[in-house]
């Protein structure tokens, strides 16, 4: 009689069976478990970890090709200025007033702490030292 009162109760409730209820569910629970959340991050984090190294050696790239860069304008600029009768013996420095183009400051471009330039055998040698200690040279 037991039997029958508890399924008679069952069956009233939200329109189950009245075989009881049920004892696991066929259909997963919503929402996602602990781990699955944890796996996602861990991904994340790592894809992160990529992009953010990636995006510093594209800026050591860039200051490196601003230096290399800035030593073969240097060469060009000595190189139009002897062409065009200016006594270019006496430049220096990479920021002589010979060499500035018209408006250019006395300072280096971005990404270049050091130039040097000098004269030798007849040739102009530049070298130019990037952010990141790299030395470019250049001749004329």
């Amino acid at each position: 009689m037991k039997i029958l009162v508890l399924n008679h109760f069952w069956s009233g409730l939200a329109g189950m069976p009245a075989s009881g209820p049920p004892l696991a569910s066929k259909r997963p629970a919503a929402g996602f478990t602990l781990i699955e959340v944890l796996v996602v991050v861990a991904i994340i984090g790592i894809l992160a970890t990529v992009l953010v190294s990636g995006v510093f050696n594209a800026r050591k790239r860039t200051v490196d090709t601003a230096a290399e860069s800035y030593a073969r304008q240097v060469v060009t600029w000595v190189a139009a200025a002897d062409a065009g009768g200016v006594d270019v013996s006496s430049v220096d420095e990479c920021t002589d007033p010979l060499l500035r183009q018209e408006g250019a400051s006395g300072t280096f471009p971005n990404g270049v702490t050091d130039c040097a330039i000098s004269y030798a055998a007849g040739h102009w040698s530049v070298q130019a030292t990037s952010q990141s200690g790299k030395v470019f040279s250049a001749s004329y």
